[in-house]
């Protein structure tokens, strides 16, 4: 195996592992932070507690429906949109001011 087909394998491996994390998180961590802000603000939810809440939440995701998918989604969508903001800003490099 070549050396850039071995760097493409270990890129698309850590990829993988970063999309597993951030949806991991998606669907464990980030329901409770909504949970509990919407509690604060709001109050109880509608459904009843937060294992109302969250088999809400699975149930849409296994529905498809997108505004579920995109939340759960979101952490990972966030790093994507962050690397290509930074990627964009790298790229466009300012000129060297002239001093004179």
């Amino acid at each position: 195996m070549s050396t850039s087909n071995k760097s493409a394998a270990l890129r698309w491996r850590n990829e993988t592992i970063l999309f597993g994390v951030l949806l991991f998180i998606g669907i464990t961590i980030l329901p409770v932070a909504i949970y509990a802000v919407g509690h604060v603000v709001f109050g109880a939810y509608g459904g009843g507690e937060y294992s109302d809440f969250h088999k809400t939440l699975l149930t849409g995701l296994l529905q498809g429906q997108w505004a579920v998918i995109f939340l759960v989604l979101s952490p990972y969508l966030l790093l994507q949109t962050l690397r290509m903001t930074i990627k964009a800003f790298r790229r466009r490099q300012l000129p060297a001011t002239r001093q004179g």
